[in-house]
Protein backbone atom coordinates (compact mmCIF):
# COMPACT_ATOMS: atom_id res chain seq x y z
CA UNK A 1 0.00 0.00 0.00
CA UNK A 2 1.49 3.25 -0.82
CA UNK A 3 1.61 6.06 1.65
CA UNK A 4 2.99 8.99 0.02
CA UNK A 5 5.99 10.74 0.44
CA UNK A 6 6.86 8.68 3.84
CA UNK A 7 7.94 5.58 2.34
CA UNK A 8 5.76 4.02 4.99
CA UNK A 9 3.23 1.53 4.74
CA UNK A 10 0.09 0.56 6.73
CA UNK A 11 -0.85 -2.99 7.16
CA UNK A 12 -4.41 -4.08 8.14
CA UNK A 13 -3.46 -5.83 11.26
CA UNK A 14 -2.45 -3.04 12.67
CA UNK A 15 -5.49 -1.35 14.00
CA UNK A 16 -6.73 -2.28 16.93
CA UNK A 17 -10.01 -4.65 17.59
CA UNK A 18 -13.40 -3.06 17.56
CA UNK A 19 -14.65 -2.72 21.07
CA UNK A 20 -18.18 -4.08 20.06
CA UNK A 21 -18.56 -7.67 19.58
CA UNK A 22 -20.84 -9.38 17.05
CA UNK A 23 -23.97 -10.07 18.44
CA UNK A 24 -23.14 -13.62 18.31
CA UNK A 25 -20.94 -13.62 20.83
CA UNK A 26 -22.69 -15.74 23.76
CA UNK A 27 -23.06 -14.58 27.30
CA UNK A 28 -20.71 -15.56 29.77
CA UNK A 29 -23.81 -15.16 32.61
CA UNK A 30 -26.88 -15.38 33.19
CA UNK A 31 -29.36 -13.22 35.56
CA UNK A 32 -31.76 -13.89 38.06
CA UNK A 33 -34.22 -12.11 40.38
CA UNK A 34 -35.16 -13.31 44.10
CA UNK A 35 -36.60 -11.51 47.25
CA UNK A 36 -33.97 -10.18 49.33
CA UNK A 37 -34.97 -11.97 52.40
CA UNK A 38 -33.39 -15.06 50.51
CA UNK A 39 -30.05 -13.93 51.55
CA UNK A 40 -28.02 -16.27 49.73
CA UNK A 41 -28.70 -17.18 45.82
CA UNK A 42 -31.05 -19.82 45.78
CA UNK A 43 -31.26 -21.56 41.93
CA UNK A 44 -34.67 -23.02 42.43
CA UNK A 45 -36.20 -20.49 44.18
CA UNK A 46 -35.12 -17.48 41.57
CA UNK A 47 -36.88 -16.32 38.26
CA UNK A 48 -34.36 -16.62 35.70
CA UNK A 49 -34.24 -13.77 33.31
CA UNK A 50 -33.53 -14.04 29.29
CA UNK A 51 -31.09 -10.57 30.06
CA UNK A 52 -31.03 -7.28 32.10
CA UNK A 53 -33.58 -5.42 30.82
CA UNK A 54 -35.61 -8.62 32.02
CA UNK A 55 -33.99 -8.55 35.06
CA UNK A 56 -35.12 -5.05 36.17
CA UNK A 57 -39.09 -5.78 34.97
CA UNK A 58 -39.20 -8.72 36.66
CA UNK A 59 -37.72 -6.97 40.16
CA UNK A 60 -40.12 -4.02 39.57
CA UNK A 61 -42.97 -6.25 39.37
CA UNK A 62 -42.45 -8.51 42.18
CA UNK A 63 -41.40 -5.85 44.37
CA UNK A 64 -44.73 -3.99 44.29
CA UNK A 65 -45.33 -6.56 47.03
CA UNK A 66 -43.25 -5.25 49.52
CA UNK A 67 -40.34 -6.73 49.51
CA UNK A 68 -37.31 -5.66 47.80
CA UNK A 69 -35.85 -7.77 45.11
CA UNK A 70 -32.45 -8.84 44.40
CA UNK A 71 -30.98 -9.29 40.69
CA UNK A 72 -28.21 -11.96 40.89
CA UNK A 73 -25.75 -11.93 37.89
CA UNK A 74 -24.84 -15.78 37.65
CA UNK A 75 -21.93 -16.90 35.95
CA UNK A 76 -21.56 -19.87 33.82
CA UNK A 77 -18.56 -20.52 35.88
CA UNK A 78 -18.03 -19.17 39.36
CA UNK A 79 -19.70 -17.66 42.26
CA UNK A 80 -23.21 -15.55 41.60
CA UNK A 81 -23.51 -12.20 42.72
CA UNK A 82 -25.49 -9.78 43.97
CA UNK A 83 -26.11 -6.92 41.17
CA UNK A 84 -28.71 -4.89 42.35
CA UNK A 85 -31.94 -4.38 44.54
CA UNK A 86 -35.11 -3.57 43.10
CA UNK A 87 -37.12 -1.63 45.52
CA UNK A 88 -40.92 -1.01 45.46
CA UNK A 89 -39.95 2.85 44.97
CA UNK A 90 -37.44 2.47 42.73
CA UNK A 91 -33.25 1.15 42.32
CA UNK A 92 -31.01 1.01 45.10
Amino acid sequence: MDSGDTGTSVIATDRPSPIIRPSNTKQMFDFAVQPASFGSFDQWGCQWATDMDHAYKIGRREATSGEDQVIWKVPHSGQPMKWATVAGEGIA
